[in-house]
């Protein structure tokens, strides 16, 4: 087919891309929108990255006491997560600050006596898990 015998249009419009200034005139509102959205994050990220503690949930405790099966103090220690406490010699433990959630408690006794729970820490708050007989 040779060009003289392309088809021929008549009329009609021609159409061209717009401008970028056309079109952030024709979409100002959501560029208002899109402009407001940034600058609430960015408050939020710089006061987040000021001062990161101000968003976590207040760290809480516990404490307890345990006893060997003649009704004596146990000695031993008591771990959390990690964090290894001894067994006073009343047969108590305190944790003063662990992060609020749920929560491996293990106690290991002198005695070889072995016991695990799930405990959760109150945010802002300590836990009393009472007297515990040991098996």
């Amino acid at each position: 087919m040779a060009f003289a015998e392309s088809p021929k249009f008549s009329g009609g419009e021609i159409v061209s891309r717009p401008s970028l200034g056309s079109w952030m005139k024709n979409n100002r509102r959501w560029l208002l929108v899109i402009i407001a959205i940034l600058v609430v994050v960015d408050s939020f990220v710089v006061s987040y990255a000021s001062n990161p503690t101000a968003y976590q949930p207040e760290p809480g405790g516990m404490d307890g006491c345990l006893l060997t099966t003649e009704g004596q103090p146990a000695s031993g220690s008591v771990r959390v997560d990690g964090i290894l406490r001894p067994i006073y010699l009343d047969g108590c433990f305190f944790f003063p600050s662990l992060s609020a959630g749920k929560h491996q408690f293990s106690v290991e006794t002198t005695e070889g006596v072995f016991l695990t729970r799930d405990v959760t820490i109150p945010s802002g708050d300590a836990i009393g898990l009472g007297t515990l007989n040991l098996p």
